[in-house]
């Protein structure tokens, strides 16, 4: 399908021939309902006895004896980030610049101990604003990828992680959630059921009349963006409002994009400091602008005698992936939220960041919307630098 027929119909398209992501498309008449043997459970189905979290549905629990304990329970492994080789953020001065490292592909996708409850909020937000989560253009190069991605995940979920998920023929059942799929089903939304079986958000890109481009999506836990604004976009696109992004790294990234080759997966990660512990901040570019050009202050109230609480490290682990059937793109996004207080217990860490915080330019600051919660956040991490030397045996 060609690209002037897509236009205007999402960001990145030049022409309108009133085509609609399927976002903005009425549900297929089956529905999820119809093909799951029992329907999504919702946050108010969880029984009594095993209660949320005090970050329940809103971010990756802090590992201690508890969570630990509970994690055992349920078969769920723990994997939080400062024990994880790939989300354990590196908090070195700013440099621009990819970043990639190579994966196995054993460690394509991660589970922990809150897989539970995050699923239990992809699920709702699938189920109750899928126009705010889910984006797939209705073009034969979305379809293919959603397909061949569900295929992959199906291949390789059982084998993983057995104790979460079980293949008999072409049944698929998540264990934890209690969801089964007939793989065959022709109505089956490939895309819906990839996004209830992972804490993942997935973004693929495929090539589209020789451009790489955004062609769709489940993205439940956005860090103050939405797939809507995306979709149909280009990598240079996608990332104009990134600082310096496309002029220093944005041929690098194409370049690399074009040689990455089928069954040799990459990934990164990053971080930023944000006063909002929710997964789900769909929050619109505009506002982020107006947020750092100060027409809207975020950041009330918080110092440093707070900042332990009111802050929030907010790691999103990225991966890169070419599928070999399709030769599409899949971005993956784990994201992992811990309280500023969690690092009483890493001083070491906390000396990096708080010197990665001071290193960064305004610009960048402004990107993660810290500009007006960075200096608490430093002075709370000197803080405890200061305690743990003064303190003997630290």
């Amino acid at each position: 399908m060609a690209l002037r027929q897509l236009s205007q119909t999402y960001p990145g398209c030049r022409e309108n021939r009133g085509l609609r992501p399927r976002h903005l498309q009425q549900p297929r008449s089956t529905g999820q309902q119809a093909v799951c043997t029992k329907s999504a459970p919702t946050l108010n189905s969880v029984p009594a006895g095993a209660p949320l979290s005090a970050y329940a549905a809103r971010s990756t629990l802090v590992v201690d004896k508890d969570t630990s304990e509970r994690a055992a329970r349920s078969q769920l492994p723990v994997n939080a980030p400062e024990y994880s080789a790939f989300a354990k953020p590196e908090y070195n001065p700013y440099k621009m610049s990819m970043g990639l490292e190579r994966l196995e592909f054993e460690d394509w996708i991660e589970v922990d101990e809150g897989y539970r409850e995050e699923l239990l909020l992809r699920n709702k937000l699938l189920d109750e604003q899928r126009d705010v989560v889910y984006s797939s253009l209705p073009i034969p190069e979305a379809d293919a990828a959603n397909r061949e991605m569900l295929q992959l995940l199906a291949n390789f979920l059982p084998g993983r992680f057995p104790q979460l998920f079980h293949r008999s023929g072409r049944m698929l059942t998540n264990l934890v959630t209690d969801m089964t799929w007939n793989l065959d089903d022709p109505d089956l939304d490939h895309l819906d059921v990839c996004g209830r079986l992972v804490q993942e958000d997935l973004c693929l890109m495929a090539d589209v009349e020789g451009e790489l481009r955004f062609v769709s999506g489940v993205v439940c836990f956005p860090q103050r963006w939405t797939i809507g604004e995306k979709i149909g976009m280009n990598m240079e696109r996608i990332h104009d409002p990134v600082p310096r992004f496309n002029q220093q790294l944005g041929r690098s990234v194409g370049g690399f994009m074009s040689r990455l080759a089928p069954g040799k997966p990459f990934w990164r990660i990053n971080w930023a400091v944000s006063d909002n512990p929710d997964l789900f901040q769909p929050v619109a570019e505009d506002l982020i602008v107006q947020t750092n050009s100060g027409l809207i202050w975020n950041g009330e109230g918080i110092s440093a005698e707070n900042a332990g609480k009111r802050l929030f490290t907010r790691s999103e682990r990225e991966t890169l992936s070419r599928f070999p059937q399709t030769g599409a793109i899949l971005f993956s996004i784990r994201t992992y939220i811990r309280p500023l207080q969690t690092f009483v217990q890493r001083p070491a860490d906390a000396a990096r960041l708080s010197q990665a915080i001071r290193n960064l330019p305004e610009d960048i600051k402004r990107y993660k919307t810290m500009t007006s919660t960075y200096q608490s956040a430093v002075d709370y991490l000197d803080g405890i630098v200061a305690d743990a030397a003064a303190t003997p045996g630290c």
